[in-house]
């Protein structure tokens, strides 16, 4: 499982230790909810969690695979520091 290379990081507090993790999965399979891959959710978490710590300014500039569709996002056109305007007009014309 994927969670145990996460969980000696200096980036990551207790709080996503794999115990928690494996809590998260049962509650999950108690639920009515359709299904979603929930270990590429918690990947997808932990990555943005160290990119953050690691530099602040440039971890929302990282793309992502959709978890339901399994769809690559597109790179935005403008890195996230730089653009000035978050409307959505600007994010469709550009």
């Amino acid at each position: 499982m994927f969670v145990s290379q996460y969980s000696n990081s200096i980036y990551l507090p207790n709080l996503y230790r794999k115990q928690y993790f494996d809590y998260l999965i049962d509650l999950l399979n108690l639920i009515d909810y359709p299904y979603f891959n929930i270990e590429q959710t918690m990947e997808i978490l932990f990555d943005c969690i160290i990119s953050r710590n690691k530099n602040i300014l440039t971890y929302k500039d990282k793309i992502c695979t959709s978890v339901i569709t399994n769809t690559i996002a597109k790179q935005h056109h403008t890195t996230w520091i730089k653009e000035l305007r978050h409307c959505l007009e600007d994010f469709i014309q550009k």
